[in-house]
């Protein structure tokens, strides 16, 4: 098998970022843009050979799935979603099966796991969008990169963010355009503007120019432009990333206008989100989210309840209206101390939060004489630390609601569990991400 060969090929299975899977002579090959049950002429466009591996794209389809759809997405070759060919019925299905495989062969747990919880909006839904800038034919662009590069698709229209953003980003490059603006060659490691980032709020926008320099010749003309253009844009700010690394943001922001930070709300809880600040993009589903977790918890106002990684307290300030107190342990301290405005600013004041690395202060809180009910974590991709289960352990709370954003590591941590008594009793799957093959789950593990 070599590239450019073309074979006709069954499409046996999914991987779990969405790709169909069909073999060839003891050869896996990943078909972008196939789904299972199809027959396609496949060409290969990269043998991984020491992995007994290979790389296709559809070249016709012989035998298409009753599935498939005419995607409303122009950008063929864009990597921002992966899924605009699949019917939405497909792709919760899909979602689930990818929870039950990692489940079933990295977690070796039996667990339910119920159907996927999909959203009622499937497009324009994201309430934040990070694009690179670069330059075609010495024109700005701005858009996502390419599957398996970073080449950076132009894009003028993107359905699943909020169509304004489209208007912005097109004032921002026009703006390069006429002024010249320096923008970064990550080949070239020059340049100085290298992202936009965009957050939508409760009827407000936050500009984020990612610039490699706090010098951007002629920034004000361009705040002035957004300011006149809509009267939602209450905030531009320059991030200063001189990295050239992958990371979007850097650490140092310049207020070029209005306030440091917008509010975006979660049912009837408000936030103030900064630039950098972590909060989920699909306000919606994640109230739904917050609300399974909420109802396989079962809390009761007898119950104390503990929230790690708690990020800006949006999942701690919703426990804290069913319980008796909740205690959010976060090792970022401007997190923590948006966590405090936060409670302030919705007057909930059963809750505390206390800032440090988790798998320390866990114990330590424990030592104290402090026991809890329910331990809710919310950890990143990675999953949790073997050190931070063993504080959880040393906790020893009657029930864990674990969300994840990664199945692999939450079966990974699930598997950990079992050597101590804790059990997942069901997972559910929550679509927060429509049209990729992102899957946030909720799971409820009992102590046995």
């Amino acid at each position: 098998m070599k590239k450019n060969d073309v074979f006709s090929l069954q499409i046996d299975d999914f991987s779990h970022d969405g790709k169909g899977i069909a073999h060839k002579d003891g050869i896996t090959i990943f078909v972008e843009k196939a789904i299972k049950g199809e027959v396609i002429d496949i060409k290969i466009i990269k043998v991984l050979a020491k992995k007994n591996m290979a790389i296709a794209v559809v070249a016709e389809i012989k035998k298409e799935s009753p599935e498939r759809i005419k995607p409303k997405c122009d950008y063929k070759n864009c990597g921002g979603c992966q899924l605009h060919h699949i019917s939405y019925k497909k792709e919760l299905e899909f979602k689930k099966g990818v929870v039950e495989a990692a489940l079933r062969r990295i977690g070796k747990v039996k667990v339910n796991v119920n159907d996927t919880i999909g959203a009622k909006e499937i497009f324009h839904y994201r309430s934040k969008v990070s694009v690179p800038i670069g330059k075609v034919k010495g024109r700005a662009v701005t858009g996502f990169y390419a599957v398996r590069s970073h080449d950076i698709i132009p894009i003028e229209s993107c359905i699943v963010q909020p169509s304004l953003n489209d208007s912005i980003l097109k004032i921002i490059r026009e703006w390069i355009d006429k002024y010249k603006i320096s923008v970064y060659d990550e080949t070239k490691k020059e340049g100085k503007l290298k992202h936009i980032v965009i957050r939508n709020g409760n009827n407000e926008i936050m500009v984020v120019l990612v610039s490699k320099s706090k010098r951007v010749n002629e920034v004000k003309k361009l705040v002035e432009t957004l300011k006149n253009f809509n009267k939602k844009i209450v905030s531009v700010i320059l991030n200063v990333n001189n990295s050239s690394g992958n990371k979007i943001l850097g650490e140092t922001n310049v207020l070029l206008y209005g306030k440091d930070s917008i509010t975006a709300s979660i049912s009837d809880i408000s936030f103030n989100i900064g630039p950098d600040t972590f909060f989920q993009i699909n306000p919606a589903q994640t109230e739904v989210l917050y609300n399974k977790a909420l109802e396989i918890a079962n809390i009761d106002k007898s119950d104390i309840v503990i929230d790690t990684y708690s990020g800006v307290g949006s999942l701690t300030l919703f426990l804290a209206k069913k319980a008796k107190k909740v205690i959010g342990f976060e090792i970022n301290k401007n997190s923590v101390d948006k966590s405090f405005e936060n409670a302030q600013k919705n007057k909930i004041e059963n809750i505390d939060f206390i800032a440090g690395d988790v798998t320390k202060n866990l114990p330590k809180w424990v030592d104290e004489g402090n026991k809890c009910d329910v331990l809710v974590l919310d950890p990143p991709r990675k999953g949790a630390t073997i050190e931070f289960w063993d504080s959880v352990i040393k906790v020893a709370p009657k029930k864990i609601v674990y969300i994840s954003c990664y199945p692999a590591t939450l079966a990974r941590d699930l598997n950990y569990l079992k050597d101590f008594g804790y059990f997942p009793k069901e997972t559910t799957p929550v679509d927060m991400f429509p049209k990729t093959h992102h899957i946030e789950t909720v799971t409820l593990i009992d102590k046995n």
